[in-house]
């Protein structure tokens, strides 16, 4: 055999934060790593294991591979064809919001990772069976897990926002500006705001488990998420989350208490974009911040780590994703 790859960024972005979870803990030979078209490359994160995209052909990369893994898409034309034409295997693990069912690459992959049900459905929905859930997963040794008591100051992490600002960002400044309640916000993109309430950290965070270090509940309104890994990643270390009641978040924070009532969801599609994107309840979304200020959540933050524990670790996951790698490897 030859050796298992993962191709894309290493940056900290949602996809190149989950690329560095997959080679810490898959067995992952080697990572082809793409410029992001924003930041780049990150040096400082090259390892032995990382082949630049700007010093090797990718044909020359994948004549050292059998195994081809992919988060979201294949990020070079006719990749997905040139891994077919090599007898190389090609895994991608789908963020559904970006899946365009029509596009022709998608015939050339064998198996589609789906982290949560609600992919899993959409995929369904469109006639594919080659399809396998695998829960969305972090690193339980890396996100240590810190309980959190009475609620006094809320956090949100804004990462670079999404397209069409769909972390939310608006409506918690908008909210917290109003109720006057302590948040801390950190943020890859800068933000223009200025409240003796807000603290806000904006840099690139290096270690990501910094970023919930602080803070006594997690704020997540996203119109749509794709993996939605921030918001297990805030649970495993303890911050129990307010989020919005719609899937795949209400897959993972299942209290009803915490979730967020949608007044409408409307659908955009484009030549790749391709989601329901929510329109949260705004006064639904105080009524919930009010009515946890205070609050002592410690029983929900020993929940919550537990619940991802069980069912979003990949001490729980990890034999699915390398059973998945190894089928028909010869």
């Amino acid at each position: 055999m030859k050796g298992v790859g993962i191709i894309g960024y290493n940056v900290n972005t949602g996809i190149g934060c989950i690329n560095e979870d997959y080679k810490r803990n898959l067995p992952i030979d080697t990572h082809y790593v793409i410029r992001q078209p924003n930041i780049g490359i990150d040096m400082e994160k090259i390892d032995k294991k990382c082949v630049i995209q700007d010093k090797i052909p990718i044909d020359e990369w994948l004549d050292t591979i059998d195994c081809l893994i992919c988060i979201e898409s294949p990020f070079i034309d006719e990749l997905f064809e040139k891994c077919k034409s090599r007898k190389i295997k090609v895994i991608c693990s789908v963020d559904v919001d970006w899946f365009v069912p029509e596009l022709e690459w998608w015939k050339h992959v064998d198996y589609f990772i789906c982290p949560n049900q609600y992919t899993y459905e959409q995929l369904k929905s469109y006639g594919y069976s080659n399809i396998y859930y695998i829960p969305a997963s972090v690193d339980t040794e890396y996100f240590k897990f810190q309980p959190r008591k009475e609620v006094k100051n809320f956090l949100f992490n804004n990462g670079w926002g999404g397209v069409d600002a769909r972390k939310g960002l608006r409506e918690v400044v908008q909210l917290m500006l109003g109720l006057q309640l302590p948040i801390i916000i950190n943020s890859q993109a800068s933000i223009n705001v200025r409240s003796p309430k807000i603290l806000l950290n904006v840099n690139n965070h290096k270690e990501r488990a910094v970023l919930y270090e602080k803070g006594d509940l997690y704020l997540s309104p996203s119109k749509w998420e794709g993996h939605g890994i921030h918001i297990l990643e805030a649970m495993a270390c303890g911050l129990p989350v307010i989020t919005t009641d719609f899937s795949p978040m209400n897959e993972y924070v299942d209290k009803k208490e915490y979730l967020i009532r949608i007044k409408r969801v409307k659908y955009i599609k484009n030549w790749r974009l391709n989601t329901a994107s929510c329109i949260i309840d705004l006064d639904n979304f105080r009524e919930k911040i009010l009515h946890f200020h205070g609050e002592d959540v410690e029983k929900d933050s020993y929940y919550f780590r537990e619940r991802v524990e069980k069912h979003y670790s990949y001490a729980a996951n990890r034999d699915k994703f390398i059973q998945l790698i190894e089928k028909e490897r010869k």
